[in-house]
């Protein structure tokens, strides 16, 4: 937008898409790195009792990737978690904690 706001409704929902892949695209680096880690502790012999330690991670992870969704783009909880794919039966545990934060 060449260092402008969006100033129309059209141009805001461009905005607002453009920052969202934004988003998608670091949360996947945040991925992969978080999973190269992963496999290197394992390769050391840090494999015990990291599987809760990973899901409990990654759901920390994608709540916080939702929380900074909702905020940037200025969606509901919901449609942050539809853009990226979370099932509904996830979507419920998710808002449960999005409620009690």
């Amino acid at each position: 937008m060449n260092g402008r706001k969006a100033d129309s409704k059209f141009t805001k929902e461009i905005d607002d898409a453009i920052k969202l892949e934004k988003n998608i695209e670091a949360e996947r680096m945040s991925y992969m790195t978080y999973e190269m880690k992963i496999r290197e502790f394992k390769q050391a012999g840090y494999h015990l009792g990291m599987q809760d330690g990973e899901r409990k991670g990654a759901f920390e992870s994608t709540l916080a990737n939702i929380k900074n969704l909702m905020q940037t783009t200025q969606w509901s909880a919901e449609k942050v978690m539809n853009s990226m794919k979370i099932t509904k039966t996830e979507q419920k545990k998710y808002l449960t904690m999005l409620q009690n934060s």
